[in-house]
């Protein structure tokens, strides 16, 4: 069986540039290039011949070739367009893996440990981004980590990681199941994380090193970070004084939508036209129910919930495709019930062997001979 290789730096930029790969910002990209890091996930994670696993975000297939080289099976959800076919070359040689082309907070994770693990707890690994760390642990509320490798960060932030590691009790560790690395990722001027809270939550959390970090003690710990009395001279300090000085200033009816928009996330929610054709009777069957006024909350949300599942999130950049179209599906007299838009762009997966190239934002479907 051939042996993982990309953790090798020559490797991975030889494969970056054969793809003339452009690292994303907005993904938070940055691959893995340590043979030893790699090796003591691996090691940690107590990843055997009996194990499924799920990788999120699996960049160019480093982790996932050490991954699918220990476990029985592995499924990787990867969101980025451009690395499905980079994917697709690095994990050829290993027919013990699927990668899903996908958002991670749009995947059914549930039916994927059903499928793959037949209900039975799943492993999760994943070598992610601090801002996205949260979201995917809260949109993955059947999921109990066992062990977790996270990047240091501020008290707050981490502590939500903590939140979901054995968060059942199942697995009762002899040593320490979480690791966190310091490596000052997203530290310093203009980036997320303040440097004088970063080495505050790192110094007073040394302290609780190879102890059971129970909640009274998280508790502590807290209030030792924030103590408002050891910060108050700081600039972390200083700019929330500043912020809520501000917002005591604003007055709602000088707050306008524009002005009040804080984060601006470009994309859409789209399904691709030959599964909305396949799917049509749930399409309209599901939207003529979302019209009724008559329906509780909860049930809209489940069959929106549904819906969803059948489609993908594609970013928009310098101007909206013109192969996706402008009126959301379900539309009528006026009124939107979904933001869910149909879309020509091809798309290739078997859900068979859990494969294929995802969205094929470059081709579009062909129709009697004609490309529309």
């Amino acid at each position: 069986m051939t042996r993982p290789y990309l953790g090798n730096p020559k490797y991975t930029i030889e494969v970056l540039q054969k793809y003339g790969f452009v690292f994303q910002k907005r993904f938070g990209q940055n691959f893995l290039i340590d043979t030893r890091v790699l090796d003591r996930i691996i090691e940690a994670s107590e990843i055997t011949k009996d194990d499924f696993v799920l990788e999120i975000g699996p960049g160019i297939g480093t982790m996932t070739q050490y991954l699918a080289d220990a476990a029985r099976e592995v499924t990787a959800v990867e969101i980025d367009d451009a690395l499905i076919p980079i994917l697709q070359d690095t994990l050829k040689e290993w027919d013990n893996v699927s990668v899903i082309h996908g958002d991670i907070l749009k995947t059914d994770i549930k039916r994927i440990a059903d499928e793959k693990n037949n209900g039975r707890p799943i492993k999760v690994v994943a070598n992610l981004p601090y801002y996205i760390t949260t979201p995917i642990v809260e949109a993955s509320l059947d999921i109990d980590f066992d062990i977790l490798h996270t990047e240091m960060c501020t008290a707050d932030s981490l502590l939500q990681r903590m939140g979901r590691c054995n968060r059942k009790g199942r697995y009762f560790p002899e040593e320490a199941n979480i690791f966190i690395y310091d490596n000052r990722n997203g530290v310093g001027k203009n980036c997320i994380y303040d440097p004088v809270m970063y080495d505050r939550s790192l110094d007073l959390l040394a302290q609780y090193e190879n102890l059971e970090f129970v909640e009274r003690m998280k508790t502590t710990y807290m209030n030792q970070v924030y103590d408002p009395d050891k910060i108050k001279k700081t600039s972390y300090y200083e700019e929330i004084e500043d912020c809520l000085q501000r917002l005591s200033k604003i007055h709602p009816v000088d707050y306008k939508l524009k002005e009040a928009e804080i984060r601006k996330i470009d994309s859409v929610t789209v399904v691709p036209e030959d599964i909305y054709q396949e799917k049509m009777d749930l399409f309209e069957y599901g939207t003529d129910f979302l019209r009724k006024s008559n329906i509780s909350k909860e049930t809209k949300s489940l069959i929106r919930s549904k819906l969803e599942e059948l489609t993908l999130s594609i970013g928009i950049y310098n101007k909206y495709p013109e192969e996706i179209d402008r009126t959301s599906i379900g539309f009528k007299n006026y009124k939107s019930v979904t933001d869910i838009y149909r879309t020509e762009y091809k798309y290739d997966f078997e859900p068979e062997t859990g494969k294929g190239a995802g969205l094929l934002t470059s081709e579009i479907l062909e129709q009697n001979g004609i490309f529309v």
